[in-house]
């Protein structure tokens, strides 16, 4: 959020100071097991209601795939 003060004067008659506040979106990633998990559960959501585009599923089926290979090799490992 960006807050700032616009202060305008008048020549001798009047002044006017105006608060303009403005909010900046801030990208957030999942950081916790926890927090990957919502995302991981609102993306099943999404595919299964049809709210991802059909031209998307590429994209994301590569993504998915890496994950799985890789929680499959770590759960492997252990």
């Amino acid at each position: 959020m960006v807050d700032r003060v616009i202060e305008t004067v008048r020549p001798k008659t009047e002044r006017v100071v105006e608060r303009q506040v403005v909010e900046v979106p801030i990208e957030h990633r999942p950081k916790t097991p926890r927090e990957f998990a919502v995302v991981l559960f609102d993306l099943s959501a999404r595919l299964d209601m049809g709210r991802i585009y059909d031209r998307d599923l590429p994209e994301i089926d590569e993504a998915m795939s890496h994950a799985l290979t890789s929680l499959v090799r770590r759960l492997k490992a252990r």
